[in-house]
């Protein structure tokens, strides 16, 4: 049997985004050849010299690759219609490229389009939490997942494209 290399080690959100960007263009080279992987897991993938290998074919289909989007890391999750290649766009969100347009916050998932104020996320911490560590820890941990989010709007929009609903002293308070 031919040397395939080794496994990859790693699951697709922790590669190397320069290891990141060759894993996809290896794919999109086969979906280039008329085919789709089926089955494309870490599992599948082996390295050689810093260079992926896609093994495993036995789920590959035929396939007319409809890819019409660049990958833009950080932008805003596509629908598998709008970026025009399921494979690839289960690839990227795996690889967590794109921008998730929801907050974790405790069990929650919070669209980040429904946060203007820290009090938003809080009042996503459970009645059940009336006092104690559990209720402070959830507390500081809306406040810093608020601060992060104003951040990220302030390098994303530029401090003269964000809304005046964002602008308050608490984020003035993340810039000194």
């Amino acid at each position: 049997m031919e040397y395939c290399g080794e496994p990859l080690e790693k699951p697709f959100d922790e590669l190397d985004p320069a290891f990141a960007v060759k894993l996809l263009s290896a794919v999109g080279r086969f979906h280039g050849c008329g085919l789709t992987h089926g089955r494309l897991r870490p599992r599948h993938v082996r390295v050689v010299d810093d260079t992926p290998i896609l093994i495993d074919f036995q789920a590959s289909e035929s396939h007319i690759c409809g890819l019409r989007m660049m990958v833009i890391p950080g932008t805003t999750i596509p629908t598998p219609e709008e970026f025009g290649c399921a494979e690839m766009h289960d690839l990227v969100c795996r690889m967590a490229v794109w921008e998730r347009e929801t907050l974790r916050f405790s069990t929650k998932s919070i669209r980040k389009e429904s946060i203007w104020s820290v009090e938003d996320i809080k009042r996503f911490i459970w009645k059940g939490y009336q006092s104690g560590w559990e209720r402070n820890r959830l507390e500081l941990e809306a406040e810093h997942l608020y601060k992060e989010l104003c951040k990220e709007r302030i390098l994303t929009w530029g401090t003269d494209k964000v809304s005046e609903r964002t602008i308050r002293r608490d984020i003035f308070e993340i810039f000194p």
